[in-house]
């Protein structure tokens, strides 16, 4: 199973819950998947077994990302440290808030870049189907 980290916005939470289900999900003889092997929105938008591939290598690309959480998660308690200590100049505070930021900005990059290559993957029909789970539209989820 390869790994996703989820994150507080909701297309983060779709595409853990949805694009990357162990290789064995797309089966060789079928167009689409196992149904009972799928998470919830592949279901949704009917992926076929290609599909499912793509998916899984675009997520091999994302995996760099989990780093960066846990270097943002580590700056964001430095900052909170350096914050209750009134010693501190405000010159390391900003310098400790830029490196926060530059993080995130890393972060939404590679997120949004994911998020393209997974477009480029999908039919139209199942952008809209997608972009309509990630977003919270789809009330059935």
């Amino acid at each position: 199973m390869l790994i996703v980290v989820a994150s507080s916005l909701s297309y983060t939470n779709a595409l853990a819950e949805s694009t990357f289900v162990n290789s064995q999900a797309a089966t060789e003889n079928s167009e689409t998947p196992n149904p009972q092997e799928i998470p919830e929105i592949i279901q949704k938008i009917n992926l076929t077994s290609r599909q499912v591939e793509a998916l899984q290598i675009i997520n091999e690309t994302r995996e760099p990302i989990i780093p960066l959480y846990e270097e943002l998660d580590k700056a964001r308690q430095e900052l909170d440290v350096l914050l209750l200590n009134p010693e501190v100049s405000e010159t390391q505070l900003r310098e400790k808030f830029n490196e926060i930021e530059e993080l995130r900005s890393q972060i939404s990059r590679m997120r949004f870049e994911s998020r393209m290559a997974i477009r480029n993957v999908l039919e139209p029909e199942q952008i809209i189907l997608f972009e309509r789970y990630v977003q919270g539209l789809d009330e059935s989820r």
